[in-house]
């Protein structure tokens, strides 16, 4: 694969992220059902969700924005 990646390494990451995925997906779908119905509940999943979105929206893609900008060129300073 270009660039020197490890297509079994690419592989099992994507699936990874798929599942992580699929299964947030399922716990907006509980959080959604149970907040429509006015379960108490529902309260627990919605949290979590809102969580969730809240580190992986804009907290994690910021961090590593800054640990970009951090690391960059380093490589080339030595």
């Amino acid at each position: 694969m270009p660039g020197g990646f490890d297509e079994g390494q690419v592989r099992l990451s994507a699936l990874a992220i798929a599942a992580l995925a699929a299964g947030f997906f399922a716990l907006q779908a509980v959080a959604v059902v149970g907040l429509a119905r006015g379960r108490v509940w529902a309260r627990v999943p919605a949290t979590l969700a809102c969580v969730a979105w809240a580190l992986t929206c804009l907290g994690a893609p910021l961090a590593l924005l800054g640990l970009n900008a951090l690391w960059r060129g380093q490589d080339q300073d030595r």
